[in-house]
């Protein structure tokens, strides 16, 4: 088992595991999961070398210091997703630690993405050593730029509507307007999802972080 393709998916929803698992191995990489009534601590434990673990918030482990303590130890990525019942409380002590939290994807760019963002994450380094990504940056010719874990710098602008020109990112918008938030890097590769009404202010690197590992290729 290669350490480059194992990912240890935990979680005590099904349906979420077959879903994930499915779309794991569609991104070319190998899924394993906890054995019946396995913690996940022992099932870090017993998977190693892993590549990625990614985790269902509902699960205690995600409020456990020991489960994050050990994944630190192996110098792991992990990626943190909001499972069946979340009320998404985890999401800002997760951002915190630098770790992505995402919605549970259901393509496997989506997940590819997701995942290459989890494995070059450095969460277990002390946050004056971590390095300083994802970022949000503006400029005079680009407008905003986010850049994700990897580097890689992606201009944001939104659409309003049906309407396909381009506005600035976060400029105010009507009430009912639907806003799709677009995400465009160096290769024109282009990514969008839309945003609720109380979205279209948040600008922050983590919300962009967010918006960014949810949305989905477009033409």
């Amino acid at each position: 088992m290669s350490p480059q393709s194992t990912i240890l998916l935990l979680s005590e929803d099904s349906m979420a595991l077959a879903l994930l698992g499915l779309l794991v191995e569609l991104a070319g990489f190998t899924p394993v999961f906890a054995a019946e009534e396995e913690r996940p601590e022992d099932a870090l434990n017993r998977v190693r070398p892993a590549f990625v673990v990614v985790l269902d918030d509902t699960l205690e482990a995600a409020r456990s210091d020991l489960f994050f303590a050990r994944a630190a130890q192996r110098k792991v990525g992990l990626a943190i997703f909001a499972g069946r019942g979340s009320r998404g409380d985890l999401a800002t002590a997760i951002g915190q630690r630098g770790i992505p939290y995402f919605e549970l994807p259901t393509d496997v760019d989506n997940l590819a993405r997701i995942l290459r963002t989890a494995a070059s994450t450095e969460w277990w380094q002390r946050g004056s050593d971590r390095r300083t990504l994802p970022a949000a940056e503006r400029s005079d010719d680009s407008g905003l730029v986010f850049v994700d874990r990897t580097g890689r710098r992606w201009q944001v602008y939104d659409r309003r509507g049906s309407d396909r020109r381009r506005t600035p990112a976060g400029d105010h918008v009507a009430p009912g307007t639907r806003t799709t938030r677009v995400f465009v890097n160096e290769e024109g590769e282009s990514l969008s999802t839309d945003v609720a009404a109380h979205e279209v202010p948040m600008l922050a690197a983590g919300d962009l972080e967010a918006q960014f590992l949810r949305a989905v290729a477009t033409d």
